[in-house]
């Protein structure tokens, strides 16, 4: 005569298998928790290196014009730059609407204010006074930005870089900017990423004719 289990017999394998599904679920629940938080990580990465490409790009294209008047040889072109934010006039521009009457150069500054990286712009350097727009939104959750300045003359890194008023003989740019953003990944993790950029135009050049 076969005997069928027992209630206690019954209720230990339903302990158990409860146990079981509970440690399922834990290791499941973790796993889904470790996937979301590296693509979270992941999206940051592509987000900051997208920023970095973006100031890179402009900032390769930076130039000072070598065209004034003559009663005026110095530069006047903009391009300042300290530890902590830096403005400049650079190529590669282009219009959004037709027949509007924008040149291919703008004036740009990148700055982090509120935990954002933030970019202004303006069309058409040199026909008014220098002023920054409306900064926009380059990336969130940037702590900071760190900048330096190769000095070919002196083979050293500077914290500052200014041309406005240079005599334009002597003025020049850096060659190399050093760029490192403090960037937030999350709520606890803050990595720097830096990157490198040669400035092609480093010497006053002429535009057309002189004013």
């Amino acid at each position: 005569m076969k005997r069928g289990f027992s209630l206690i017999e019954i209720l230990i394998a339903a302990a158990i298998l409860g146990f079981m599904g509970v440690i399922l679920l834990s290791s499941l629940n973790s796993a889904l928790h470790v996937s979301e938080k590296a693509i979270s990580i992941s999206e940051r990465h592509h987000l900051i290196r997208q920023a970095l490409a973006r100031l890179s790009s402009e900032l390769s294209m930076a130039y000072i014009s070598a065209n004034r008047n003559m009663t005026n040889l110095v530069v006047d072109t903009q391009f300042r730059g300290d530890k902590n934010r830096i403005s400049f006039v650079a190529f590669g521009g282009y219009t959004h609407r037709q027949d509007a009457q924008e040149s291919g150069e703008r004036e740009i500054s990148y700055f982090v204010k509120d935990g954002n990286l933030l970019r202004s712009e303006r069309f058409n350097p040199g026909k008014t006074l220098w002023q920054e727009n409306r900064a926009k939104l380059v990336c969130p959750g940037i702590e900071k930005i760190q900048l330096k300045y190769w000095n070919s003359n002196t083979l050293a890194w500077d914290s500052l870089w200014q041309t406005e008023g240079q005599p334009i003989q002597t003025a020049s740019l850096p060659t190399r900017i050093q760029v490192e953003l403090s960037a937030r990944l999350n709520e606890d993790d803050v990595e720097r990423m830096t990157t490198e950029v040669e400035v092609w135009l480093d010497k006053p050049i002429f535009l057309g004719s002189g004013n």
